[in-house]
């Protein structure tokens, strides 16, 4: 997929003009859509995001529009440097998001090649990433919310349908946001009588 399959200009005859005439001279590959008297711009909008545009390049009154869909902008005037300008930072910006992107799918590759079964969530539970079933997935959590406080490092020893699990849960912060990363381990059902032999409470769940 090319990069420039990511956004579209769109506006009106002043701008699309001198943006096609750029477009030819720079080589740039870009839809380019002209707002007519019989176009319905938001209608525009709307198949643009069904087509799974992430940007836009556009006037000041499509922009407005914009505003209430899922897209993101870069405002252009007529002038042939103010549409190479917004050229040169819808690239950027796209560059960015594949960046983003990719370095995400590359942490839950990594994640998934080494077996291991990982929930991260948030404060309130809401999950972000998970590598287990849903299941577990589902049990893990609300055994998690039972507990009163969540401290900077964690581990609890619970059952789930008759299965011995390791709950590792540690904190960690993300800017001002903090997040909680849950390692999920089945031990091996002797460990029940290893705990319960050391007088450490197992505590069961699902069922």
């Amino acid at each position: 997929e090319n990069y420039t399959d990511r956004f579209a200009i769109i506006g009106y005859p002043s701008i699309t003009e001198k943006a096609h005439l750029l477009c030819d001279i720079m080589g740039y590959k870009i839809k380019i859509y002209t707002i007519t008297e019989h176009m319905d711009v938001d209608q525009q909008l709307d198949e643009l995001v069904s087509k799974n545009y992430e940007l836009i390049l556009c006037d000041a009154i499509t922009n407005q529009l914009a505003m209430n869909k899922p897209l993101k902008t870069i405002l252009i005037t007529s002038g042939f440097e103010s549409i190479k300008h917004a050229y040169e930072e819808a690239i950027s910006s796209v560059n960015q998001i594949r960046k983003v992107q990719h370095n995400k799918a590359l942490v839950e590759q990594a994640i998934n090649s080494q077996n291991q079964q990982y929930i991260i969530f948030d404060q309130t539970f809401s999950i972000l990433f998970s590598s287990v079933s849903e299941t577990l997935e589902t049990q893990a959590i609300h055994y998690l919310k039972t507990r009163k406080t969540l401290k900077s490092s964690n581990q609890f020893y619970t059952t789930f349908y008759d299965q011995l699990y390791n709950l590792n849960v540690e904190r960690f912060q993300l800017d001002e946001f903090i997040y909680y990363s849950c390692l999920i381990t089945q031990q091996p059902m002797r460990r029940i009588v290893f705990l319960l032999s050391h007088f450490i409470g197992v505590e069961t769940a699902g069922r």
